[in-house]
């Protein structure tokens, strides 16, 4: 049993403290149970051994505990030489000792059976989450139909990896999704990770989705401020407490994840009270925050600056302060909101306004964040008393900016960001993404060397947005290669945190390998689930109308003209209350 609740990289680690306790009571059968405390998020688990025959007498031994790591080991009692042992592990999570205590023994006094429920029971949720009207869900999943095996096996497998990440915080609780598991923040759940699966979430339990972005509306803030997105970056379900440093990119997700329900359920969600406020509002505050951080790094009024190394990447120190891809998305934000503004006679005024403001922002993101002729950004950043522009070679932008600006980008700078993406950040040989590129003036320094944000592997979601990316740059043969090699990497087990890279000089492998430890990459993560969402978004172009009450139609779908390279049928997708189906062919897109 090994753990690591102090060294997550996304908190500070002066803000961890474990304890490990040895736990004396034995009772039902139990060989031996230790209790493990993260006193950072309240959160407790307890992990027992259960004696299933009579060679099962185990024990924790070699137990240890500093401030950033816990280890046990399992001693077999009276195994002898040619005989087998089976031993059932149960892990409580909990934020209170004897709940946690109560759950685990539970199910290790009944351990055979509760095992074997684990299968049918996990197999019903997921028949049900594919089923309208079922009883599990306040939605369902669109179901796949396709002779492309790769696709076929990249979708199911994205949502399965999704379902590893179900969390429910107490016995009367709504089902909700945990960011990454199950070494650390198993408890956790970021806007950021939420937003990017808008439309898997929102399709298979939209009431439970704005019930989780309420809870984060609630807790990410400062409670000075009447809750909000601007203090912290992950929410603990089990307290209800927000944890650890702002992530900047809170209010883009929540947008993100706001505007793909109400095109989804339509425009009435925007009345929904989240928080003591309507869904409006809130889009409303997060679209225009931007104006409360205009920078003086920048030459002019309209670009913003989003704090430090640990407030975006944590580990790339030069992505900091006037970054491209978030003020791009103020641009996207602000003419999300234009749409919804507008439908209302009183709000066509303040739209246009808005409309304008985006476009001065989209200059000047484009004027003076755009390295012409590479297909990079670079941020402002102040260096001593002066600002200057600091180059940073990452999938980040490529894949928001492309999200955010899509087409209305000059057709020379995407081309160029097509070049550089295939150039730089998609290895052929490896079958993944370097999410920072080698030639980058950081890729050489250790402080960059991590999976999922780094030079030597990649976060699993940027390389299923990057699906997104190609088919706005009208390469779906591009997005196609994507699908093929994240299907492959499917065969390693769910997709989690990252999949690492080899360096360009180790010759025994070139391959792509999954991530499964905190140095690198949690085993499970929510990201896992945009494969699917890209694959309902893009590939079969669902973009529902922001302001339309009526049928969904063909008009809906995005670049339904062009075709994706693949022929199928996605069944059951509901929209405004309706269920449809969208067909792939080798002409396009068809309602």
């Amino acid at each position: 049993i090994w753990g690591n609740p102090a060294n997550d990289r996304k908190f500070l680690p002066e803000q961890f403290s474990s304890t490990l306790v040895k736990i004396q009571n034995k009772t039902f059968g139990i060989s031996d149970a230790i209790e493990i405390r993260d006193l950072n998020s309240s959160t407790i688990s307890v992990v027992i051994l259960a004696s299933l025959d009579k060679f099962s007498n185990v024990t924790f031994s070699q137990l240890s505990n500093t401030s950033t790591t816990f280890t046990a080991s399992l001693r077999f009692q009276s195994l002898s030489a040619h005989n087998n042992s089976t031993v059932g592990i149960v892990w409580a999570i909990s934020n209170t000792a004897s709940d946690a205590l109560n759950q685990a023994v539970l199910f290790a006094r009944n351990f055979t059976s509760a095992f074997a429920s684990c299968q049918t029971s996990w197999e019903a949720l997921w028949q049900s989450a594919f089923v309208p009207d079922n009883s599990n869900f306040s939605g369902s999943l669109p179901t796949l139909e396709t002779s492309n095996e790769n696709l076929s096996r990249l979708y199911y497998s994205s949502i399965l990896s999704m379902f590893n990440t179900i969390h429910h915080p107490n016995e009367t609780s709504r089902m909700t999704f945990s960011a990454i598991s199950p070494v650390a923040a198993q408890s956790m759940m970021y806007m950021w990770d939420s937003g990017y699966v808008a439309a898997v979430w929102g399709l298979l339990d939209p009431k439970g989705y704005l019930h989780a972005i309420d809870d984060m509306l609630g807790a990410l803030g400062n409670d000075t401020t009447g809750g909000g997105l601007n203090a912290h970056m992950a929410v603990d379900t089990l307290s209800g407490t927000g944890l650890g440093e702002w992530y900047a990119f809170n209010d883009y997700s929540f947008t993100m994840a706001a505007d793909t329900l109400v095109r989804f359920l339509g425009p009435e969600t925007l009345k929904t009270s989240l928080h003591n406020q309507t869904l409006l509002s809130w889009f409303t505050r997060s679209a225009m925050f931007w104006q409360t951080l205009v920078s003086d790094l920048s030459p002019n009024q309209w670009l913003a600056a989003y704090g430090g190394n640990e407030n975006l990447l944590e580990v790339v120190p030069s992505y900091q302060q006037v970054v491209p891809s978030l003020n791009a998305a103020n641009a996207w934000m602000m003419r999300a909101l234009a749409d919804y503004l507008e439908m209302d006679e009183e709000g066509k005024a303040y739209a246009e306004r808005l409309r304008d403001w985006a476009n001065n922002v989209q200059m000047a993101t484009q004027q003076e964040l755009y390295f012409e002729g590479e297909g990079v950004w670079g941020c402002y950043q102040r260096v001593g008393e002066d600002s200057k522009l600091v180059q940073v070679r990452h999938i980040l932008d490529f894949v928001n900016i492309l999200h955010s600006l899509g087409r209305q980008l000059p057709l020379e700078t995407r081309n160029e960001m097509l070049a550089f993406a295939l150039r730089e950040l998609k290895d052929e040989n490896a079958g993944w993404f370097r999410a920072l590129s080698l030639s980058d003036v950081t890729a050489s320094w250790a402080a960059t060397h991590r999976d999922d944000h780094g030079p030597y592997g990649a976060w699993d979601g940027w390389v299923a947005k990057s699906i997104e990316a190609f088919g706005i740059l009208g390469r779906w043969d591009e997005a196609m290669s994507v699908v093929d090699m994240a299907a492959r990497a499917s065969l390693e087990g769910p997709f989690g945190q990252s999949h690492h890279v080899m360096a360009p000089n180790v010759t025994w492998t070139t391959r792509q390998h999954k991530s499964g430890d905190w140095l690198v990459g949690e085993y499970f993560a929510l990201c896992g689930g945009m494969f699917a969402n890209v694959i309902i978004t893009a590939l079969f172009g669902v973009n529902p109308s922001r302001t339309s009450v009526g049928s969904f139609t063909q008009d809906e779908l995005m670049f339904a003209d062009e075709p994706r390279g693949f022929d199928g049928v996605l069944k059951n997708v509901r929209i405004k209350g309706d269920l449809y189906s969208i067909i792939s062919d080798d002409t396009g897109l068809h309602a």
